[in-house]
């Protein structure tokens, strides 16, 4: 009798343990398959003047249309203001590409930035990725 009670008991719990382990890993594996969906890992950064710094990352893509211009405007070396939502993207982040626009001049991106702790999603002027990180060009004031 002890005996088939401990033999209920040892099933009850293992397949319990098994469920438990079956609904913890279904989360890991879809986060593991997302994670390898991204398809490239690359830089971002604009090199418009001088110097490499930050870029802005589009928040809504509702707003690409002055998006866009505001890139077209800055690559002539037209100061502008924007009124889009915005993020700042530190030149040093990794960013993993996720979709590329249907007409290629914005790329939606992925950021894990290590200044704010957290994950972020972006539309980026596609001309600012890079493949290598930015290097330190100092501008020598007096020529």
């Amino acid at each position: 009798m002890l005996i088939n009670l401990f033999n209920k008991n040892l099933i009850k719990y293992s397949l319990i343990f098994g469920l438990v382990l079956v609904i913890m890993s279904v989360p890991l594996y879809y986060s593991f398959m997302y994670y390898m969906s991204f398809k490239e890992q690359k830089y971002c950064y604009d090199n418009y003047k001088e110097y490499n710094r930050f870029t802005i990352g589009l928040l809504e893509y509702n707003f690409k249309d002055e998006y866009i211009n505001y890139y077209e405007k800055k690559s002539n070396n037209i100061d502008t203001s924007f009124g889009f939502p915005h993020w700042f993207i530190p030149k040093n982040e990794k960013v993993y590409i996720l979709d590329y626009n249907e007409d290629s001049t914005l790329a939606k991106i992925f950021v894990e930035s290590q200044l704010e702790k957290g994950f972020f999603y972006f539309w980026v002027f596609s001309e600012t990725l890079h493949d290598k990180p930015p290097t330190l060009n100092i501008i020598n004031k007096n020529p």
